[in-house]
């Protein structure tokens, strides 16, 4: 839409990049003093939240490479996608954990889980517009009234890029409600909410990426359904787990 330079080679997506990581570090500083997170504990989290963006941000340049190679045939680091980003840095974060974690930042492991789906919603949620500025990441040509027509283009396409920001706007709301009425099940929602919207929204991406493991998927829909599977895995442990305590209450 405007990918033009503004200011130090900086464009709209690397500022609504840029402000999707430092809103993302807010929310989770903001929210984890509401929730009576020591202060020890939250610098660990949010150090580990950092090494897991950088760990990220890797990861989605070789998911992108990957994605490339299954496409065009050349392994080439160009461009970068957010979910093979969210794997790379959540394998970051537990891996973290697992290594350095003492035990009072393992008491306040699940609150941290429950919090990080709202930090990774609202960061999202900004960079898709930064992707919408850039004119990247669109869905397929069409006529529809939902149709926009980019500059210098002589045809409309679907604004995913929008669509996919409102929707995650939403389930940032709706995240933040769950946890502070402390339902403890947000990681659960993050993980089947977005995978069912991503997996469908992909039907009118306009970007051809290529078979990955299932050939009639998208590699976003792969990983999408696996998000899904993983939420249904995790909601069937936590609805056994809590008829236990109400059998033993």
């Amino acid at each position: 839409m405007y990918d033009e330079e503004l200011f130090l080679g900086l464009r709209f997506y690397e500022i609504f990049f840029f402000l999707g990581l430092v809103a993302a570090l807010i929310i989770f500083t903001v929210y984890s003093n509401k929730k009576k997170m020591p202060p020890n504990v939250q610098n660990f989290y949010l150090n580990l939240s950092i090494a897991a963006i950088a760990g990220g941000y890797l990861s989605a340049f070789l998911f992108q490479a990957v994605y490339n190679f299954f496409a065009k045939g050349v392994f080439k680091f160009e461009g970068i996608t957010f979910l093979g980003g969210l794997a790379g840095g959540a394998a970051v974060f537990l891996g973290g954990y697992k290594l350095f974690a003492k035990q009072s930042a393992k008491e306040y492991f699940s609150l941290a889980v429950e919090i990080a789906p709202c930090s990774i919603l609202i960061a999202h949620a900004l960079g898709r517009i930064g992707c919408f500025m850039a004119g990247c990441c669109h869905g397929r040509q069409t006529d529809s009234i939902f149709g926009i027509q980019f500059p210098g283009d002589n045809f409309k396409v679907y604004p995913t890029q929008l669509f996919e920001s409102i929707f995650l706007f939403i389930m940032f709301a709706v995240t933040t409600v769950l946890l502070f009425k402390n339902k403890n099940i947000n990681f659960i929602v993050y993980l089947i909410s977005y995978g069912i919207f991503r997996f469908l929204l992909e039907f009118i991406r306009g970007d051809y990426r290529g078979d990955f493991i299932i050939p009639f998927l998208s590699p976003s829909q792969t990983l999408s359904l696996a998000m899904v599977i993983l939420g249904g895995y995790l909601l069937y442990r936590k609805i056994q787990k809590d008829k236990n305590i109400n059998k033993i209450e």
